[in-house]
């Protein structure tokens, strides 16, 4: 009996380790980022950028901040995913290619190769600059 309470209790401890790591690395956040942006995936976009504030004084701005990018968003992504759609037939895989953390590793600044199934604007693929914080929720795409 004893045994089998180890096994079960072994059992347990790995699950939640494995259920409670620190979350998504910066490169996963990234490349989740770039694939929202090229699906027009606004919502989910929006979900993976940085828009907390440091006081109290600074919620507005960052809620207009917000609701601006939103819209540009909004505007933007529908018609580039139109354009490469016809142009390069979509996307055909987005990847990490390099990542670089700062000497706290609380910055990272990765690079996402996006390639298209035919060419874009003369080019099979196109390379997207991410720029990521560390925060109390996990990495998010720091776009100030």
């Amino acid at each position: 009996m004893f045994k089998f309470l180890s096994i079960i209790l072994a059992a347990i401890m790995t699950f939640t380790l494995t259920a409670c790591g620190e979350g998504d690395k910066a490169e996963t956040v990234a490349t989740k980022f770039i694939q929202a942006v090229y699906k027009a995936d606004v919502k989910d976009a929006m979900s993976y950028i940085d828009f907390s504030v440091k006081d109290a004084k600074d919620e507005v701005a960052a809620e207009e901040a917000k609701k601006m990018i939103e819209g540009k968003f909004s505007q933007m992504f529908p018609e580039r995913k139109k354009e490469i759609d016809e142009k390069a037939g979509g996307v055909k895989e987005v990847k990490v290619t390099s990542v670089k953390y700062d000497e706290t590793n609380t910055k990272a600044c990765v690079v996402v190769t996006v390639t298209f199934n035919g060419k874009y604007h003369g080019r099979t693929s196109n390379d997207e600059k991410v720029n990521l914080v560390k925060t109390d929720d996990g990495w998010k795409v720091n776009m100030m």
